[in-house]
């Protein structure tokens, strides 16, 4: 199975991916945190400002693609 982070963004299971620390997530926690921060800064008023109808097509159209795999 191609379960690697480029495949499942690829064939949109994930919307984005997250590079670690050179040093480990473990020894570098502050790191990752500020990835998510930006990210979420970056997404939430985006969804914020979709109707909820809308997320939820969306949401479900995705949901559907996911056994149309591309190899």
């Amino acid at each position: 199975m191609r379960m690697t982070a480029d495949h499942l963004l690829q064939n949109n299971v994930i919307d984005r991916k997250f590079t670690e620390s050179p040093n480990g997530i473990e020894k570098d926690l502050p790191y990752t945190t500020d990835q998510i921060a930006k990210a979420l800064a970056e997404t939430l008023p985006k969804l914020q400002s979709t109707p909820v109808e809308e997320l939820l097509e969306k949401r479900y159209q995705r949901f559907r693609q996911y056994g149309e795999f591309e190899q």
